[in-house]
């Protein structure tokens, strides 16, 4: 049976107060009170700015001292992912991820990637060239999914972990890791879209359905997700 981790994109927005009756007195900072309540987190902030390494090791210290456990999916900075994959940063984002004891990675690309031979071979390229000490994930927007969902499912078999958003799109069949994330839907609002119970069934149910693999993240990326996360644990049973 999978392991399923339900988390967020990212812990700037969480409010302990809202959830801990005098959290300031139980924990040291805000991520290691987010570590009482979820058991991983994407460090969606490191796409806009990467941290000191010294930081990173705070963070792992305090999340880890009260949930030995926790675990950081570090995203990759738009310097690489959104710059025609400029990879000057690459070493100091992989220097973080370490130190956040990190196993896997994140790369999201942009809807201007899109699907073409040639960007089929640039992306071939960045991620054979990859530190092997990371499990990569990719999350391609625009056409790729459509157009390109023969090089999809082709690439998903050589180890890439297609990320997908589960109430828009399926994920390539066969993968031993699985990771969502759900971003709301309209347009300008997305964000600030709050996740019906149907939706939240419709992901267990997909969930559910996914019996051969071996871990499930399902992550939420909008205003609403500490509590839409802890609805969604509530009801898959985590």
């Amino acid at each position: 049976m999978a392991k399923i981790k339900v988390g967020n994109c990212g812990w700037s927005y969480f409010s302990p107060r809202a959830f801990i009756e005098n959290w300031r007195e139980k924990y040291a900072s805000r991520i290691a009170a987010y570590a009482s309540m979820f058991s991983t987190v994407e460090v969606d902030s490191m796409f806009y700015k990467l941290p000191k390494v010294s930081i990173a090791e705070k963070w792992y210290k305090e999340a880890s001292s009260v949930n030995s456990s926790f675990e950081f999916v570090p995203k990759a900075p738009k310097s690489i992912t959104h710059n025609n994959f400029d990879v000057s940063d690459m070493p100091s984002f992989l220097d973080s991820a370490k130190a956040l004891k990190a196993d896997k990675i994140l790369f999201q690309t942009p809807p201007s990637f899109v699907y073409s031979e040639k960007n089929q071979k640039t992306i071939e390229a960045f991620f054979s060239g990859l530190d092997s000490d990371f499990l990569p994930m990719w999350e391609p927007r625009g056409d790729w999914l459509s157009k390109g969902a023969s090089f999809i499912e082709r690439f998903a078999k050589k180890g890439i972990v297609i990320v997908v958003d589960p109430l828009r799109n399926k994920a390539p069949e066969g993968q031993e890791v699985y990771y969502f994330r759900l971003h709301g839907f309209g347009k300008k609002m997305m964000y600030s879209y709050k996740f019906t119970d149907s939706d939240l069934e419709k992901v267990r149910t997909y969930v559910k359905s996914l019996q051969n693999a071996e871990e499930i993240y399902v992550m939420f990326n909008n205003i609403y997700m500490y509590e839409d996360s802890l609805r969604f644990a509530k009801m898959i049973g985590v």
